[in-house]
């Protein structure tokens, strides 16, 4: 099996489950939390994100999938990696998932990734944007925009 056939493998086992099954990672089993290390640290953050990317776009149809995949990329430490520009897989996200209508579920673990892979950039800084808010944040809004746009045209 080669690297690409290696990563896509574990890319699904790790994304393919509920991250509120009470059987995941249960009775102090970190078995994905370290899978997904392990993958990290053998082929970098740079060769794994676009994996984890894809399967998000092809493998996650609803709400609710998109809300249990950003849940599992936050336990795998997605949120803490370095991404030189986030916007698209952020505003992906915004994309899919109507907020307003799953209110603190979905705003609270977007937040919990956002903010972090912005902060990495630069981009936000709590000092300086203590009442950031990544559903008015102009430059999230228009990569919204432009999925949207694409999906239309598409």
């Amino acid at each position: 099996m080669n690297q690409n056939e290696k990563i896509l493998e574990a890319t699904t086992y790790l994304f393919s489950c509920r991250h509120d099954d009470p059987t995941f990672d249960s009775d102090d089993s970190y078995e994905h939390s370290d899978a997904a290390q392990a993958l990290i640290d053998e082929y970098g953050w740079k060769k794994v994100f676009p994996y984890w990317f894809d399967y998000l776009q092809k493998h996650c149809p609803t709400e609710d999938d998109v809300i249990n995949f950003a849940h599992l990329f936050f336990y795998y430490g997605g949120a803490e990696q370095p991404l030189r520009d986030p916007y698209p897989f952020i505003s992906y996200l915004y994309y899919r998932v109507d907020t307003a209508k799953y209110g603190a579920d979905a705003t609270d673990i977007f937040d919990s990734i956002v903010i972090p892979l912005l902060s990495n950039i630069g981009e936000v800084s709590f000092e300086n944007e203590p009442d950031y808010v990544p559903e008015k944040d102009p430059r999230i809004l228009s990569a919204v925009e432009a999925w949207r746009k694409a999906a239309t045209t598409g």
